[in-house]
């Protein structure tokens, strides 16, 4: 099992986001379009290292990009543990299937946005801007999409 990556930085105050990605190039690249977005991120290659993120920096997270496809706990696994635990957790699905292919194989999976790879930088920007910006009051207050 690989340990968490730690928290890259960002100059500016957006709040951070956690990528749940195996394939460290891919995670790699996506913090990096995500720090020229002003989010710092945190790096989870598997759902068990995200889990444990989760714990320390759930409160505080704008959201979670998961990819579908990892190893040890599977995305739809993590998911239902994550969701769960922390019912106003919001997530980005990230994967190479088309949204209408993991709505029918994962009917109980519900997500705020859908990012097919490759997208674009255009692409995870719409994605992010979507999301409603949690109140601080309440951890349940964001807009469900789907």
């Amino acid at each position: 099992m690989q340990t968490p990556l730690p928290p890259t930085s960002s100059p500016t105050s957006n709040p951070p986001v956690l990528i749940v990605e195996d394939n460290e190039g891919c995670a790699q690249t996506l913090a990096d379009t995500l720090e020229s977005l002003g989010h710092p991120c945190h790096l989870a290659p598997s759902g068990e290292a995200a889990l444990a993120i989760l714990e320390q920096h759930h409160a505080s997270l704008h959201c979670v990009i998961l990819d579908l496809g990892l190893p040890g706990m599977q995305g739809d696994a993590f998911h239902a543990v994550a969701t769960r635990r922390w019912p106003g957790l919001r997530i980005i699905l990230c994967t190479g299937e088309h949204e209408a292919n993991v709505r029918a194989r994962h009917p109980r999976l519900h997500w705020l946005g859908f990012l097919r790879k490759p997208y674009a930088m255009d692409e995870l920007r719409a994605t992010l801007t979507t999301l409603v910006p949690r109140s601080p009051r309440s951890p349940r207050s964001w807009r469900q999409t789907n």
